[in-house]
């Protein structure tokens, strides 16, 4: 991996349909799966069912601890590979394309402003090798290259490019 200084303010990307603005305001936060509200405001998904399952039972190794799903994800770049799939029809049930997707940021540095409890990773949350972090001094474990590169298929000198892109801020803990 190329090392490559973070930047500063390091931004971070949460992906949301418009039609959750209304709920979110309503709510005055986001949460954690774990920690959503029982309100019956309207949700509108448009994540992998099957890859949201899977991060319900992921356990986070630092940190506050528990599993993926105590934690609000954010990316640290904005062309993410859910993007990509939400984009091109690979997201069973959701058929709109980018154009009703936005992005909430924020920035690493106002998480820990809020003192917000974090945790972060060198790459997808659900892969076996995916290194996970609680302290700011690992955040060169990230590849700053390729979380904010357009183009990040897999190489054959580098068959772990897709893996690394899609590093994570699951930040603002809320358990």
């Amino acid at each position: 991996m190329a090392e490559t200084a973070f930047p500063d303010p390091i931004t971070l990307y949460r992906l949301v349909h418009v039609e959750n603005l209304p709920t979110l305001l309503t709510r005055g936060a986001l949460h954690a799966p774990n920690c959503t509200p029982n309100d019956a405001l309207l949700y509108r998904a448009i994540h992998n069912m099957n890859v949201q399952m899977s991060r319900h039972n992921r356990p986070i190794p630092c940190g506050p601890r528990g599993t993926c799903h105590d934690y609000v994800p954010f990316y640290f770049g904005p062309l993410s590979v859910m993007l990509l799939n939400l984009k091109t029809g690979r997201v069973e049930g959701y058929t709109e394309g980018q154009a009703p997707l936005i992005y909430l940021t924020t920035t690493v540095q106002l998480v820990v402003e809020a003192g917000r409890r974090f945790v972060f990773s060198d790459g997808h949350g659900l892969a076996t090798f995916t290194n996970w972090y609680d302290d700011l001094a690992s955040l060169d474990r990230v590849d700053w290259n390729l979380v904010g590169a357009r183009y990040w298929t897999d190489q054959p000198d580098d068959n772990d490019r897709k893996r690394r892109k899609q590093a994570e801020f699951p930040g603002l803990a809320l358990a």
